[in-house]
């Protein structure tokens, strides 16, 4: 085999390591990682290569013909190779930044809420972040009480304006009803993350660790979740995401997270960036339709059986211990809040219509489950939270049994809409006046 032969074998690697990354991020459990055009793309690249060598390998003169092709490939993988060291070296302190935050500093969301499918929700609704990378006003350094709520969704409240969202409303009560003793609250609520998630915020986010109160609003994430699996464990694939998540990059005010190692290319991140995000800090964010196609996919499945939670249950359990202990350690005064949600199990038709949660897997397949057996298991894992931090000593409200299971709060499944916001809201302060520190 002459010198053309072996380059030309050599080039197929590329196509196999692509398949290669994009299959250890799957084993991984990033299914993100799966980009359908990159697999397909090197697939076929594979295919094509392979099926090309065995027809033309007893063909000189046919090979002879991908000398200039294959000098092309190699030349721009060169380029490829320079331009990402250009990057790191050259731009690396202001094209990306390592520091951890939980959004990029300084960026904006603008939500557009369609008040037809969120009921209880109008208007645009801003989202501003700070410089420290949370939601709300700038962090003060000094002569206030500092308090971050954490959670998922219900606490990030994307669809609510920054004057709507209840941990801005909590720091509007307190301040209210007790001038003379300032508090100052950031949001860092995260849409899909678990007491995982929260977890290693607590454990690595300076803006996070400056807060004299943490408060927690944990559960409904990690119940969908353990729901999906049909009852099955999930701190191992959950530990990893938040692995990822922690080291999450922020190149020009868009959010990157390893889901595999290609992504971690500064080339293929600007290269994303430049062929379609938006510029700039300022997303959007249509809602327009995206509610509606859930609930249909919902309403035309299949009623699933509950499955057994009791080992999910017992790692919800574990999760919020180790909260605990995280809090301890730092020695932060911690407040965990029950989820509340709209499930009950005489929850009428036209509110039924809103729900969009609850998948699961059961021995019929896959399906939904009912909206009573959703708040069995909702209520199963609020009072894991009660219990564990009761035992560990940490301040506990059940907020879900202050708050109406109907649309006057929700706008779905558990998402506040404005009125829910303010009892949150309403329900944390009056908690606080009532044990000040």
């Amino acid at each position: 085999m002459n010198g053309r032969g072996i380059a030309y074998l050599l080039h197929l690697a590329l196509p196999l390591a692509i398949l290669a990354d994009r299959l250890v991020a799957r084993v991984n459990g990033f299914h993100h990682a799966l980009n359908s055009a990159a697999i397909a793309g090197a697939g076929l690249w594979l295919a094509a290569g392979a099926g090309f060598w065995v027809w033309a390998r007893t063909r000189p003169e046919v090979m002879r013909r991908v000398t200039t092709p294959l000098l092309t490939l190699y030349t721009l993988l060169v380029c490829l190779i320079v331009g990402e060291l250009g990057l790191w070296v050259v731009f690396g302190g202001s094209v990306f930044s390592r520091q951890k935050y939980v959004y990029p500093p300084g960026s904006r969301h603008l939500a557009e809420p369609d008040a037809k499918e969120m009921p209880g929700v109008s208007g645009k609704s801003a989202f501003s972040v700070n410089e420290a990378g949370l939601r709300g006003p700038p962090m003060p350094r000094e002569g206030v009480y500092r308090i971050v709520t954490i959670g998922g969704s219900t606490t990030e409240c994307l669809s609510l304006d920054d004057s709507e969202e209840w941990p801005g409303l909590v720091m509007r009560y307190v301040n209210a009803a007790s001038p003379a003793r300032r508090v100052w609250v950031g949001n860092a609520g995260v849409a899909g993350y678990t007491a995982v998630h929260h977890l290693r915020f607590a454990r690595e986010l300076a803006s996070i660790r400056q807060a004299d109160l943490w408060i927690f609003l944990p559960g409904v994430n990690d119940l969908a979740l353990a729901l999906a699996a049909g009852g099955a464990p999930t701190d191992v694939n959950l530990e990893r995401a938040a692995e990822q998540v922690i080291h999450a990059r922020f190149v020009q005010g868009h959010l990157f997270t390893h889901f595999a190692w290609l992504d971690r290319l500064l080339v293929w991140q600007l290269g994303r960036l430049a062929a379609g995000r938006p510029p700039g800090p300022l997303l959007r964010h249509d809602f327009r339709g995206f509610h509606g196609q859930l609930r249909k996919g919902r309403a035309r499945a299949r009623r699933a059986a509950l499955p057994s939670l009791e080992a999910a249950n017992a790692e919800y359990a574990g999760r919020i211990a180790k909260l605990c202990a995280e809090c301890r350690q730092s020695g932060k005064r911690c407040l965990f809040l029950t989820q509340p949600t709209i499930w009950r199990s005489d929850l009428p038709p036209e509110a039924e219509a809103l729900l969009w949660f609850g998948y699961t897997r059961d021995a019929g397949g896959v399906g939904y489950l009912s909206p009573g057996d959703l708040a069995q298991a909702m209520a199963g894992y609020n009072e894991a939270l009660l219990r564990v931090s009761r035992q560990n000593g940490m301040e506990s409200l059940d907020l879900a049994a202050s708050i109406p299971k109907d649309t006057s709060a929700f706008f779905d499944d558990c998402h506040f809409n404005e009125n829910g916001a303010r009892m949150v809201a309403l329900a944390i302060a009056q908690y606080l006046a009532g044990k000040p520190q």
